[in-house]
């Protein structure tokens, strides 16, 4: 549910939705009604990422690197605990893997059943973020205000 590495125009964005459940079975949300089940019996994370723009002025595109870093993220969320999912754990390990040059903003969340209804665990790195809303009221907010330098967010970085 990614676009794919190699595509070369479509801007700095990228995303990836992923279900895994204590089978193992694993989907992109192409599961029909009858197959829903599954999912409350593991957990569901997504991620999206802004590649930062700027790169262009030195050749960079930035959205080859958010690409890559949902590409990552995807494979490493799928390798995860289905009892404890940790978002925080998998961008650390896409990170630690990509190989493009650029940066981006980046929130990565997931859900999982839990003994009080559901779980809901977020790592944010710059100024991304998410809001939850529940029965048309907002019940929480999460995102990054910091900022390093003007006009200049906190992001993760890869150059060489």
């Amino acid at each position: 549910m990614y676009p794919s590495v190699d595509k070369t125009n479509g801007g700095e964005d990228s995303f990836f939705v992923t279900y895994v459940n204590d089978n193992g079975l694993q989907s992109t949300g192409e599961a029909d009604a009858e197959d829903e089940s599954y999912m409350s019996k593991g957990f569901m994370m997504m991620g999206v990422a802004d590649g930062v723009g700027g790169w262009a002025t030195s050749g960079v595109d930035a959205g080859h690197y958010s690409r890559q870093l949902m590409h990552l993220s995807n494979e490493f969320s799928q390798k995860e605990d289905p009892s404890n999912p940790n978002p925080k754990r998998v961008l650390f390990q896409a990170v630690q893997n990509t190989d493009k040059k650029g940066s981006a903003t980046v929130c990565i969340v997931s859900l999982s059943p839990s003994e009080q209804g559901a779980s809901l665990r977020a790592a944010n790195l710059g100024d991304s973020g998410f809001i939850v809303i529940r029965h048309s009221v907002r019940a929480t907010r999460a995102w990054t205000r910091a900022r390093h330098a003007a006009s200049c967010t906190h992001t993760r970085t890869r150059c060489w």
